[in-house]
């Protein structure tokens, strides 16, 4: 093989292995930093979260970089069957925080599952009682730790077992950008 052929053939290979890492790298890029929280217990999370420097809070759960789903229970998932298919058996045991990554080319997005049972949460909940501050500020802290891969250090919390997953997904929905004729 002439030398041309072989440099030709190097520098090929060179930036195709430098257009795959930079698909990979953009691919396990979060898409954003808000967070939309929904489920059991939403409201009282919500106020207990978003108080402190947190990310902003998404309205549309379908553009949300991160959604967070509080559970009483782990069987509450029955009523959620997407849910359920992307947990698969990591929600079937007793880990309090399944964290399901979903990269994309265009950007990875997030769904949390918090059991709220794991953190003694769900049994208030079933009899109408408010959730302990304490017991919120845990479930909180969970839900950041699982948001900033761990990143972020619990001080007083006896967080229960967590779980994460991969689910990779074709594209991330991102929402519709403002335009001129958005407003007619």
């Amino acid at each position: 093989m002439p030398g041309y052929a072989r440099t030709a053939r190097t520098i090929f290979l060179v930036l195709l292995a430098f257009g795959a890492g930079m698909l990979w790298q953009r691919a396990v890029t979060p898409v954003g930093q808000g967070v939309h929280l929904s489920g059991d217990g939403a409201a009282q999370v919500a106020e207990a979260y978003f108080v402190w420097p947190a990310p902003t809070h998404t309205r549309e759960a379908e553009y949300a970089p991160t959604q967070v789903v509080l559970l009483r229970r782990w069987q509450n998932l029955e009523g959620l069957e997407w849910l359920a298919r992307l947990c698969g058996r990591a929600c079937a045991g007793q880990t309090g925080v399944v964290t399901i990554r979903r990269p994309a080319p265009n950007g990875e997005t997030r769904v949390i599952l918090v059991n709220l049972g794991a953190h003694g949460a769900g049994a208030m909940l079933d009899a109408g009682e408010p959730i302990p501050e304490h017991i919120l500020s845990c479930i909180v802290q969970g839900i950041e730790i699982a948001r900033t891969d761990g990143q972020w250090k619990i001080t007083k919390c006896d967080v229960p077992e967590s779980s994460r997953i991969t689910r990779p997904r074709l594209w991330s929905p991102q929402p519709p950008a403002p335009g001129f004729l958005r407003g007619l």
